[in-house]
């Protein structure tokens, strides 16, 4: 069992967050410009283009709440993460999450499973 600062948990999931939004960003931008090379806008494409900004919003937000957050809470509060971290499906998050290098070969952490 490995401890690991609260303060030192947040900065990574912030992180996470910050890398969500980012590639949401882009599915909103690919989700536009489809749009605008589509023929005839069909009702429903509209909304998915506001649910794909939501979701870049939405993580933003998140990640600006725990920046804010994390260095309020005290260095010495830890929390033992290895459950949490077991249950993840991308082994690179599991990684970044835990602080711990990831080892060589599949880098992006897709379709790859613990």
């Amino acid at each position: 069992m490995s401890r690991i600062p609260l303060p030192d948990i947040l900065k990574r999931i912030t992180g996470e967050l910050e890398l969500l939004a980012a590639e949401a960003g882009k599915l909103d931008r690919t989700i536009a410009m489809g749009l605008g090379h589509a023929n005839g806008r069909e009702r429903g494409q509209t909304a998915h283009l506001q649910q794909a900004d939501h979701l870049r919003q939405h993580a933003e937000d998140l990640a600006r709440f725990l920046r804010v957050l994390s260095p309020s809470v005290p260095e010495d509060i830890t929390a033992n993460a290895d459950s949490a971290i077991e249950g993840l499906q991308l082994r690179a998050l599991a990684h970044r999450l835990s602080g711990t290098p990831h080892p060589a070969g599949n880098e992006s952490g897709d379709v790859e499973l613990l």
